[in-house]
């Protein structure tokens, strides 16, 4: 009996809620999850295409040297997996390179270069992380890291780009 009372409350509740009779609540809330599934998906999408804008723009403004644009950025409180995918965008344009960086209680690095450059990002990103105390690798043409404090970000972007100059 205590079952049916609570599981009939809980149905009335939430019926009230989504303004519905009790037998349409089921419907009303399938619906509202596949608005919602639909909504993410939308989100995703316009969050991708603003990526994309971002690292066009990014590529436009970036300094030239030795014929490629460097496109060095420090975040804050930008979560890291957007700027690693900002970083992959950047690597798919022509003669780029990626030094991008999110700071925080500890900082995290992604370098990336376009295919037609020659650069090791995985060992500049080792190179720098060493420099400050942190770790990181990855491949010749993306790379990331971190490990030290979010306070040295800059110093650290500022470290690989005199890297990248020296050459």
């Amino acid at each position: 009996m205590r079952d049916y009372h609570w599981k009939t409350a809980a149905i009335n509740e939430l019926s009230l809620a989504f303004s519905v009779k009790d037998e349409e609540l089921s419907t009303a809330v399938f619906r509202l999850l596949q608005e919602a599934a639909d909504d993410r998906h939308t989100v995703n999408q316009l969050r991708n295409e603003l990526l994309s804008a971002e690292a066009a723009r990014l590529a436009t403004e970036a300094p030239l040297w030795n014929d490629a644009r460097i496109v060095r950025c420090a975040f804050v409180g930008r979560p890291p997996e957007e700027v690693r995918r900002l970083a992959l965008l950047l690597a798919k344009g022509h003669k780029t390179i990626a030094l991008l960086g999110v700071s925080g209680k500890q900082a995290r690095l992604f370098f990336a270069c376009t295919q037609d450059l020659t650069i090791d990002m995985a060992a500049l990103l080792r190179d720098t992380c060493a420099t400050f105390g942190g770790g990181g690798g990855g491949q010749p043409h993306l790379a990331q890291g971190g490990g030290f404090p979010g306070d040295k970000l800059n110093e650290a972007l500022d470290f690989a780009y005199d890297a990248l100059a020296r050459g």
